[in-house]
């Protein structure tokens, strides 16, 4: 009796060594295996405008492979625009990296970049300017509730950057801001929620991220009917305006995902 108990003991510590041997390669598969989505969008414009959404990066140190082949994608795709749309350093240990990701990722694109949650709130005034300074080195612009009118080759975009979480005096101000003309205008946006808040007809198109897709989304199924993460979790959302939320590149406390693989996306917009 005793020697039968403790082969049931083995065979059952051989069988959940190799449940956890699976359940790492699976997490690890979902954590480090990039997507990479493609967008076409009908904006009238008269020719096609190749453009990268990047959010969540989440850089907090030197970069990995992971950010080092997101940021080949870039480069291969030659956007003529690249969005980073929040949450792209964790803090200020994030610059080195960040730096680096850009050199590898130049393509001669418009770097178009807004503060996420992770800026807004843990960065200090004097940390923020610095990361603007990193993206300007780069040709880029770091939109502080601001916008950037896009014109080249005859196509006239305007975009308007709205970071962090959603206030609605960020959005007077960004409002008060905005130049003369009636271009086709973009909203970069961290959280997607601001959609909520909208009126119809402002905006052609809302890119967002923060959500991660959920990042453990099997937890975030269930979570979905307690609002924690909101109405929108990653993908297209129609109606007027249309809105896309990528899942984003990183993660945040949690260095995990499953069902929620990180994401590159790429739009021609025409």
């Amino acid at each position: 009796m005793g020697t039968f108990s403790k082969k049931r003991i083995l065979l059952v510590a051989v069988a959940a060594l190799a449940a956890l041997a699976l359940l790492f390669v699976v997490v690890r598969h979902e954590t480090y295996t990039l997507e990479i989505t493609r967008n076409l969008v009908d904006l009238g414009l008269g020719r096609p405008v190749r453009m990268v959404l990047l959010a969540d990066l989440h850089i907090d140190g030197p970069i990995g492979e992971l950010d080092r082949k997101v940021a080949r994608e870039v480069a291969a795709y030659r956007p003529e625009v690249v969005i980073l749309a929040g949450d792209i350093v964790n803090s200020k240990k994030g610059f080195p990296g960040l730096t680096e990701f850009l050199e590898l990722a130049e393509c001669g694109a418009k770097v178009l970049a807004i503060e996420g949650n992770w800026e807004e709130d843990l960065l200090l005034p004097e940390e923020k300017t610095r990361l603007a300074g990193i993206i300007a080195r780069r040709g880029g612009v770091f939109l502080f509730e601001e916008w950037f009118d896009y014109d080249s080759g005859g196509v006239k975009l305007r975009f308007g950057g709205l970071g962090g979480f959603y206030r609605s005096d960020k959005w007077r101000d960004l409002l008060k801001r905005e130049p003369e003309g009636e271009p086709k205008r973009i909203l970069i946006a961290h959280s997607p929620a601001v959609r909520d808040y909208l009126r119809e007809g402002k905006f052609s198109l809302i890119l967002a991220g923060h959500t991660h897709g959920g990042q453990i989304a099997p937890l975030a199924f269930f979570l979905k009917p307690f609002s924690i993460l909101g109405r929108y979790s990653s993908g297209w959302y129609g109606g007027a305006p249309p809105l896309y939320v990528t899942r984003g590149v990183g993660t945040s406390h949690i260095p995990v995902r499953i069902g929620s693989k990180p994401e590159i996306s790429l739009f021609e917009l025409y």
